[in-house]
């Protein structure tokens, strides 16, 4: 649903958000990869194809 290239001027921390109307009861993934750690704030953290996960339970 989104790709982002995203640089300094994001918060170390991000907030995205989307909203949406399920049509029928399921799971909700998200799924978050850091592909290059580009940023120079979490640099020396980051760890470069580290996946984050979130699954929520959904319903009409």
């Amino acid at each position: 649903m989104l790709t982002a290239k995203t640089d300094i001027a994001i918060s170390a921390d991000p907030n995205f958000r989307f909203y949406f109307v399920p049509t029928e009861k399921g799971v909700l993934k998200a799924e978050f990869t850091d592909t290059s750690c580009e940023s120079p704030v979490s640099r020396s953290v980051c760890q470069s194809g580290k996946t984050y996960t979130k699954s929520y339970t959904v319903s009409p």
